[in-house]
C-alpha cells in the first residue's frame, strides 16, 4: 500500500507539469484498481489467519498488527471481515489465552468501527466477565474501563454493565476488585451530578463494608 501511495503521490506530482488530462484519468483509474486488487489479496490472506487450526496464529495476528489492518481495510471491512471473525474466538473454550487476546484487541477495532459494532461487542463483554478464567475476566474488564473512557458506550449500556461488574468488589482476587474498582469510577466520571447520586451510588452498598457518605 505505501508504493502504491507514494506511486500515486509521484505522478500528481509530475501530472502538474502536464497538460494531459487523459493521461491522468487512465491513471487514477489504475490505481484503483490495483488498490482493489491488494484488498482483495490482503483479505484472503487475513481471513485465512483468523481461520488457521492453530490459536496461536490467531492470537500473534491479533497482538501484532490488528489497529493497522482497521485502518487499511476501512470502516466497513473492519466490521465485517475483523470483527466477524474475532467474535467467534470467544466460542474456544479451551484456549483462554485466545479469549483474553480478543479483549486486548476488542478496543482498538470496535474505536475503529465506531457505535456500530456495539451490539455485537456488549454481549461478549458480558459473557467475559462469567469466564471460568480469571485473567480473562480481568481482561474484560479493562476493556470496558477503556472503552468507556473512549466514551462508547452508552449510559443504558454502562448502567447495565455495573450491576454485572459490581460483584466483583467481593471477589477473592485482588485484580478484579481493582477492575470493578476502576471501572465504576471511569463510570462515575460520565455522569451527571444528579445521575451519579441517583443511580451510581445506590447500587454498590451491599458490596461494601461501610456506606458511602
Amino acid at each position: 500500500l505505501r508504493f502504491l501511495e507514494v506511486s500515486q503521490a509521484d505522478f500528481m506530482l509530475q501530472g502538474r507539469n502536464s497538460s494531459s488530462g487523459v493521461e491522468s484519468l487512465q491513471y487514477q483509474g489504475s490505481y484503483d484498481t490495483e488498490l482493489l486488487a491488494l484488498h482483495e489479496m490482503t483479505q484472503k490472506l487475513v481471513v485465512a489467519l483468523l481461520c488457521d487450526p492453530v490459536n496461536t496464529v490467531k492470537r500473534t495476528l491479533l497482538r501484532n498488527g490488528i489497529s493497522q489492518l482497521c485502518v487499511f481495510f476501512g470502516r466497513q471491512k473492519a466490521n465485517d471481515v475483523l470483527l466477524s471473525h474475532m467474535i467467534t474466538f470467544q466460542n474456544d473454550k479451551h484456549d483462554w489465552q485466545l479469549r483474553g487476546a480478543f479483549f486486548d484487541s476488542i478496543v482498538a477495532v470496535a474505536s475503529y468501527v465506531g457505535s456500530q459494532s456495539l451490539n455485537m461487542v456488549m454481549p461478549l463483554l458480558q459473557q467475559g466477565l462469567t469466564d471460568i478464567e480469571e485473567s480473562v475476566v480481568q481482561k474484560a474488564l479493562e476493556a470496558l474501563i477503556d472503552l468507556c473512557k473512549l466514551g462508547l458506550l452508552q449510559k443504558s449500556s454502562l448502567l447495565e454493565l455495573t450491576m454485572d461488574v459490581l460483584p466483583f468488589l467481593c471477589h477473592p482476587n485482588v485484580w478484579l476488585r481493582f477492575g470493578a474498582v476502576g471501572f465504576v469510577k471511569s463510570i462515575a466520571s460520565k455522569l451527571n451530578v444528579a445521575d451519579l447520586h441517583c443511580l451510581l451510588l445506590p447500587p454498590p452498598q451491599p458490596y461494601l463494608a461501610a456506606p458511602i457518605p
